[in-house]
């Protein structure tokens, strides 16, 4: 009668700790599910804010520039209205500087589009500014877009205004803001978001342009930045202001 309670506690034991190790594998489950859970969470709050925060510093540069553009053109149209001439123009760019090494190898370009304005402050000098748009990609690293704002400056050093064909020889500089949209961003394991968008510091150098025409003229130059080593188009150049009358 003494083995009795030996023989009906090892029963128990073996009834019960099955039970036992099921509850300790539940829980174990449990626990990493509730972390996969807060690791998501995270990572999306992580990017919410990465990706406000980012957001509202390129809009906060983009309208700083465009400000500055804005009140450099206002003071130049008032300070010297007595000359009133502006000019527009569309272009067209390639191989621009970030077709090049800029640590972003990349194989294929959209080529530059661009919007310029000029406000001649005399005959041989303007002031003005571009917008310009370029779409660059890569097929094994994704791509991405530069939108530039770049105030401008030009010099005319030879204008056959009195010949039949008026032609001008000039030569340029610019420097201002492009905003790099990364079109292949990624978070890593370890929680660490990778995103190369942002605001960058850009420009352009000219020795040598020339227009052809009037009024309506075409034009081609040769530099290196944001622009691209060789670009061309068109423009218009009208009076903004009235001419001051001549005193007798």
């Amino acid at each position: 009668m003494a083995k009795q309670p030996v023989e009906l506690k090892l029963y128990c034991s073996e009834y019960t700790s099955p039970s036992i190790s099921g509850m300790y594998h539940f829980k174990k489950q449990l626990h990493l599910r509730v972390l996969k859970v807060y690791y998501i969470f995270n990572l999306l709050n992580n990017h919410i804010i990465l990706a406000t925060k980012h957001r509202i510093m390129v809009l906060k540069n983009i309208f700083s520039y465009c400000l500055a553009l804005t009140l450099i053109t206002g003071f130049a149209s008032t300070s010297f209205a007595q000359k009133g001439k502006s000019e527009v123009s569309v272009a067209y760019g390639y191989y621009s500087m970030y077709d090049f090494y800029t640590g972003r190898p990349y194989s294929t370009s959209s080529g530059v589009g661009m919007i310029n304005y000029k406000y001649y402050l005399s005959n041989n000098v303007t002031i003005g500014g571009t917008i310009a748009y370029e779409n660059n990609s890569n097929a094994n690293i994704g791509g991405g877009s530069y939108l530039s704002f770049v105030p401008e400056f030009t010099y005319t050093y030879l204008d056959t205004k009195e010949d039949r064909v008026r032609v001008k020889l000039y030569g340029g500089a610019s420097f201002g803001l492009t905003v790099y949209q990364d079109l292949n961003p990624y978070t890593s394991i370890d929680n660490v978001h990778h995103d190369g968008s942002g605001p960058e510091p850009t420009g352009q150098v000219t020795p040598f342009g020339i227009r052809i025409g009037r009024r309506f003229a075409g034009f081609a130059e040769i530099g290196y930045g944001y622009k691209g080593l060789f670009s061309f188009g068109l423009s218009y150049r009208f009076r903004t202001a009235k001419a001051p009358k001549k005193q007798d």
